[in-house]
């Protein structure tokens, strides 16, 4: 597997996140979803990602391995929104989780992606109380697409204030050595993944990182195509 630096990535604030994390712990062994603001991050008039800013819980039915949410429940949100100024058009997350079950798309799972047809495009996420994450971006225009195992990371917004007072503590108190103290062969991770899909898996559900598949596979995550 061979991967840009430049990656696409889809972000989920820590907060809204950490609001779902808690939902899924009161849900037990049920499933339960909810609803997000999508808001796409330019760069130089480049979309570079996608940040999930809000997620909200709505009335819904739910058992182990499916959720139902009442369709007045989304109308009464999207009007909710646009009292308070928000763009409906940027509700295009939707994220569940499986529980104790793993992270895959199920057949259902895949019929609702199918509904969430807006004439742009949607995010969907399903993690599980493991805290595994998957994620699909499914394009709709000019034909249905799908982008699977999208790159997802926890959003930690930093103003500038903060930044420069933690730079210059770390400067102050972190001391770099150049000069392993740890033998080389010591330093390799234990594998528990049987084959090199697993070992793809879990780099793109962050169980690993770059550095510990490079270690694990032999090869570099950045050579030239």
């Amino acid at each position: 597997m061979k991967m840009k630096p430049n990656e696409f990535v889809v972000y989920v604030d820590y907060k809204a996140w950490a609001k779902f994390r808690y939902w899924i712990s009161l849900s037990g062994s049920d499933e339960v979803s909810a609803l997000g603001i999508i808001e796409e991050l330019q760069e130089n008039g480049t979309t570079t990602g996608l940040l999930v800013s809000e997620i909200y819980l709505l009335t819904q039915v739910v058992n182990g391995v499916e959720t139902i949410i009442d369709d007045k429940a989304v109308a009464d949100l999207m009007i909710d929104l646009a009292s308070r100024n928000i763009d409906c058009a940027k509700l295009k997350c939707w994220i569940h989780s499986h529980a104790n079950m793993k992270t895959f798309w199920s057949s259902t799972d895949h019929k609702c992606c199918e509904l969430l047809a807006n004439g742009s495009y949607s995010v969907s996420i399903v993690t599980n109380s493991r805290d595994e994450i998957l994620t699909r971006i499914d394009v709709y225009k000019p034909c249905h697409m799908v982008l699977d195992r999208v790159a997802t990371q926890i959003y930690f917004p930093q103003d500038g204030e903060l930044k420069e007072q933690l730079e210059a503590e770390f400067k102050a108190k972190v001391k770099k050595d150049k000069t392993p103290q740890i033998p080389k062969e010591k330093m390799i991770p234990v594998s528990e993944f049987e084959s090199e899909e697993e070992l793809e898996e879990a780099l793109n559900q962050g169980v690993i990182n770059f550095h510990e598949y490079e270690m694990l596979t032999r090869q570099s995550m950045f050579e030239d195509f």
